[in-house]
């Protein structure tokens, strides 16, 4: 949530900033009445630096980066805290991060590229791609990528909490568990967040391109775009 704040106090909430908002308080009016100017703000470093690191020390963060863009360009980047608990390795800029849901866009990207390229249809059904699962017959992939399906979050099944998560389990597995458990809700009749949708997109994206989801997202959209440091992990498991 993007939140619009002021020049005066600002609450350690604040992560995410509006530069535009900040250039105004670095520039404040000077007054032509012949009294004395307005104080100068604080410069966007020091601004930064200050909620940044009440917003660690507050927050029981281990640590963070901050990146402010404007126009294209990096106009500051900081790190703050620790990368590292046991080698109290400071956080850089460059840092590296898990994104975790990040990740649906990446994966939504790739629908839409194989979309472009003629290979399926969002308003296909996802029983036509994921044959012999058991998945509704309404289902399509334009319900998954908009939360819309109704597929029960498999991140709730107790096998996921006790046993997945931690040990690994097989795609055909999840994907299983998740055609055969009950609809949260008629498909198309309300939004509700799921993990288990982008999921299915994932496997839907590796049977239609015939390429791990791994490659594919590297290939086609990690490398065109320029992120060098940007890929997928997997667990050890």
């Amino acid at each position: 949530m993007f939140r619009k704040y002021s020049c005066g106090i600002l609450p350690t909430f604040a992560i995410s900033i509006l530069l535009g908002s900040l250039v105004a308080c670095q520039n404040p009016t000077t007054s032509t009445t012949g009294s004395p100017p307005v104080q100068q703000a604080p410069s966007i470093s020091s601004l930064v630096d200050s909620i940044a690191t009440s917003e660690v020390s507050s927050s029981g963060l281990p640590g963070m980066a901050v990146a402010i863009g404007r126009s294209g360009t990096v106009v500051y980047a900081q790190g703050y805290g620790v990368a590292d608990l046991g080698s109290r390795t400071p956080v850089q800029p460059r840092t590296v991060f898990q994104i975790g849901s990040i990740t649906k866009q990446f994966t939504a990207a790739a629908i839409m590229q194989l979309q472009a390229a003629g290979k399926l249809n969002v308003d296909d059904p996802v029983a036509a791609y994921l044959i012999g699962y058991g998945f509704s017959p309404v289902i399509t992939i334009r319900m998954l990528l908009n939360h819309t399906s109704g597929l029960y979050d498999y991140t709730k099944f107790p096998a996921y909490q006790s046993t997945w998560q931690y040990y690994g389990v097989s795609q055909g597995t999840v994907i299983t568990a998740i055609a055969q458990a009950p609809l949260d809700f008629v498909p198309g009749t309300f939004f509700e967040y799921s993990n288990s949708n982008y999921f299915v997109l994932g496997t839907i994206i590796e049977l239609v391109s015939g390429l791990s989801y791994p490659y594919y997202i590297s290939a086609n959209l990690f490398t065109p775009a320029g992120l060098q440091s940007t890929y997928y992990d997997l667990p050890p498991t």
